[in-house]
């Protein structure tokens, strides 16, 4: 009767403490302070898009651009993020007529004065935006952890601004 009780008192603790560790996975300390690497210009040659892109073009390609910046479980396609893009990406929302020209201007600004801290909740806005269902944004990556994801996605430290599609 006693192993019993030692063995169900065992389960219930084991029980709890599994919940705990499932309810808290997700708010562990980040890593260390978020990146603040300097965004390089991009080509100077041709515009990036011949046409003014559609709302689901306009609205992948910034979801792309904040795969460099975010932590997530996964992430399908990069668009390295560049001062050229950034401007042009502005520059046609002002001009355009987006559903959410509001949202892509609102991200694109900070993106454009240096501010990167709303990467996470630009992210997430789109995502839920696209329906997302994995890869929701849990933190901004670490200037290491950026470093190795630009180095991994387009090969090098510097990039000339091209796209690589994981999908």
């Amino acid at each position: 009767m006693k192993r019993k009780r030692w063995l169900l008192a065992a389960a219930i603790v084991a029980l709890a403490a599994g919940a705990v560790l499932f309810i808290f996975r997700d708010s562990a300390v980040p890593p260390g302070p978020p990146s603040d690497l300097p965004v390089p210009e991009g080509k100077e040659d041709g515009q990036l898009y011949d046409e003014p892109p559609d709302e689901e073009r306009m609205m992948q390609d910034l979801h792309r651009m904040t795969h460099q910046k975010i932590d997530a479980k996964q992430k399908w396609g990069a668009l390295q993020i560049t001062r050229r893009r950034i401007d042009e990406m502005l520059r046609t929302v002002e001009e355009g007529n987006y559903a959410h020209g509001d949202l892509y201007r609102d991200i694109l600004t900070k993106w454009q004065e240096g501010d990167f801290s709303n990467t996470v909740e630009a992210h997430n806005a789109i995502w839920d935006l696209q329906d997302g269902t994995v890869g929701k944004a849990k933190r901004l990556l670490t200037r290491e952890e950026e470093e190795d994801f630009i180095r991994r996605q387009f090969g090098r430290k510097a990039n000339d601004g091209q796209e690589k599609d994981k999908e």
